[in-house]
C-alpha cells in the first residue's frame, strides 16, 4: 500500500509540475501572406515558443501532382439508391453542422477569452484596366475584409487591425503582403479543448436523444 501511495504521489507531482510549466509556456502563431506582382502567392505559418525559437513551420507551396480524378467513380448506380444515399448524407451533414454550431455557441466565450491577436496587417495593391471596375472592386474588397475581421472577432480578441487597400487605375496589377500574430498559452489551449470536448459530448448526447425520440414517434404512427 505504501508503494502504491508513493506511485500515486509521484504521478500527481509530475502532473502538477507539467501544469505549472504550461502556465509559463507562451506560444505565438505567425501567419504570413505574400504575393509579389510577378510571382506566385505563398502562405507560411510559424509557431514560436517564448517569442523566439521556431517550433513548427508550415508552407502551402505544394505540387498538384498525384491528385486523383473524380471521373473514376462508378456511374451505373441505381437512381433510387443514389437518392437514398444523398438523403442520408444530407441528414448526416446537417446533424454534424448542428452539433458543431451548438458546441461553438456553448464554448465561444471560453475560446475568445484566452486567444489574442496582437497584430493584424494587410496591404493590397491591385488594379484593373477599367477604372470604374477597379473602384467597384475596391469597395467589394473592403466589404470582404470587414466581414472577415468581424468573423475573427468571434474567436479571439483583436487589436486594432492595420489594413491598406490601394487601387491602381488603368492597369492590371496585383500585389499583397500580410501578417497575423496570435498569442496563447498552452494551458489555455488545454482548457479550451477540455471545455469544447465536454460541450460536444453534452450536445451530441442531447441531439441523439432527440433523434431517437423522433424515430420512435414515427414508428408509433
Amino acid at each position: 500500500m505504501k508503494i502504491l501511495g508513493l506511485i500515486i504521489l509521484i504521478i500527481l507531482s509530475v502532473l502538477a509540475l507539467f501544469l505549472a510549466v504550461c502556465l509559463f509556456i507562451k506560444l505565438s502563431l505567425v501567419l504570413r501572406l505574400s504575393k509579389p506582382r510577378d510571382g506566385k502567392c505563398s502562405f507560411d505559418a510559424h509557431i514560436y515558443m517564448f517569442g523566439g525559437r521556431t517550433v513548427k513551420k508550415f508552407n502551402t507551396d505544394k505540387s498538384s501532382e498525384g491528385r486523383k480524378s473524380k471521373d473514376d467513380k462508378k456511374k451505373s448506380e441505381d437512381k433510387n439508391d443514389v437518392d437514398f444515399r444523398l438523403t442520408e448524407k444530407i441528414k448526416k451533414y446537417y446533424n454534424t453542422f448542428l452539433k458543431i454550431r451548438y458546441t461553438w455557441l456553448k464554448s465561444k466565450r471560453k475560446v475568445r477569452k484566452n486567444i489574442f491577436c496582437i497584430k493584424l496587417f494587410l496591404n493590397i495593391k491591385f488594379g484593373l484596366e477599367d477604372a470604374a471596375k477597379t473602384g467597384m472592386a475596391t469597395g467589394a474588397i473592403w466589404t470582404a475584409i470587414y466581414n472577415v475581421i468581424a468573423f475573427l472577432s468571434n474567436f479571439m480578441r483583436l487589436t486594432e487591425p492595420e489594413i491598406h487597400v490601394n487601387p491602381v487605375f488603368d492597369e492590371e496589377y496585383i500585389e499583397a503582403d500580410g501578417e497575423c500574430i496570435i498569442d496563447f498559452r498552452l494551458v489555455n489551449i488545454i482548457s479550451i479543448l477540455i471545455t469544447v470536448g465536454i460541450n460536444y459530448y453534452l450536445v451530441n448526447k442531447k441531439l441523439t436523444k432527440k433523434e431517437k425520440a423522433a424515430i420512435n414517434y414515427g414508428k408509433s404512427d
